[in-house]
């Protein structure tokens, strides 16, 4: 499942991935597994849920409204690091969670800071983790609290790059095709292209909003009148919708909830 964030995770965390993997002491894809879910589990530690079966974790991780006391009384520093994690590691799923999880157990021990068992009779059933107090990588619990703490700056796309003339581009496919004798056949096709100039002088231009990198993301302003327009608008909507309908008009108005608030 592709995962397209809102944020983009802090620079401490990338940094530390590239780093165990230039070192190669781990994959790409073993070093994600190890800082996200450790992540997690520190976010765990943090809101109080330490002693819970860690399988549940993903309900954590998920934006459904969870009706949790110890949720719902969040200081605004824990809610923050809440909706950090929530970024971050992108497992909202049950079955996603759990498959990073075994992921996580077949890490090599020296990595794995948290400790944590398969109860019988299923896989399913997990306890809670535990972190040993031999624990070596302090780094990484440096790394999870400025994750948990940290202004996430928003995710930016990148903008494509375009082919250039008379430049030899690689490319490398997968083809099925029928033989004559009804065969069903994969074949694997590799060419390298060029691209004259006259043929990509033909194509037309791609739209601007492609290639030009969004404006600075800040706060804005919108004044009380066109408020108070839009709750007009909204409120004659509901009327006439409870007149087609036949039930009855709400209780409350949207001018009258606007005129409520404390500006």
């Amino acid at each position: 499942m592709n995962f397209l964030p809102l944020f983009d995770p802090p620079a401490c965390l990338t940094a530390r991935i590239d780093e165990l993997v230039n070192d190669e002491v781990l994959s790409k894809t073993e070093a994600y597994s190890l800082l996200r879910t450790e992540l997690t589990f520190a976010l765990a530690e943090r809101l109080g849920f330490a002693d819970e079966p860690v399988i549940i974790f993903w309900a954590l991780l998920g934006a459904s409204p969870l009706f949790e006391h110890r949720l719902q009384q969040l200081a605004d520093e824990d809610r923050t690091a809440l909706d950090n994690v929530r970024q971050i590691v992108p497992f909202s799923a049950k079955s996603a969670w759990l498959n990073e999880l075994r992921r996580y157990q077949e890490l090599p021990d020296e990595w794995r800071g948290y400790e944590f068992e398969v109860d019988p009779p299923g896989p399913t059933l997990l306890t809670h983790a535990r972190r040993p107090e031999s624990y070596q990588h302090q780094i990484h619990l440096t790394i999870y609290e400025q994750c948990m703490v940290s202004r996430l700056d928003y995710h930016r796309q990148t903008p494509p790059n375009l082919a250039v003339a008379n430049l030899s581009y690689y490319f490398k496919t997968h083809v099925q095709a029928t033989s004559s004798e009804g065969v069903l056949r994969h074949q694997i096709v590799e060419a390298n292209v060029i691209f004259p100039a006259d043929l990509l002088d033909q194509q037309p231009p791609l739209p601007t909003s492609w290639l030009t990198i969004p404006d600075e993301r800040d706060s804005f302003r919108v004044s009380i009148t066109s408020l108070r327009a839009v709750a007009q608008r909204i409120d004659q909507r509901e009327r006439s919708l409870a007149i087609r309908y036949g039930y009855s008009p709400p209780s409350t108005s949207w001018s009258e909830r606007l005129d409520r608030l404390t500006l």
